[in-house]
């Protein structure tokens, strides 16, 4: 009973993590005209995409563990 309540704990908090960090990887407050394109991302600093990419590769593993 303990281990599926700790992975339902983990699968949580690596959930908030992997979204927070989709968050920081396409934020930009020019992308308002171009959200219905990918052509956004060209205005998303570098340092969000390494912090995102970084942080998501921590989380991401918890996530997908169903």
């Amino acid at each position: 009973m303990k281990l599926p309540k700790l992975l339902g704990h983990t699968d949580s908090i690596s959930s908030i993590i992997v979204g927070f960090d989709e968050y920081i990887l396409h934020y930009s407050h020019l992308i308002i005209e171009y959200s219905k394109s990918y052509d956004f991302l060209k205005f998303v600093s570098f340092n969000n995409h390494t912090k995102g990419h970084s942080l998501a590769i921590i989380g991401l593993p918890f996530y997908i563990q169903k």
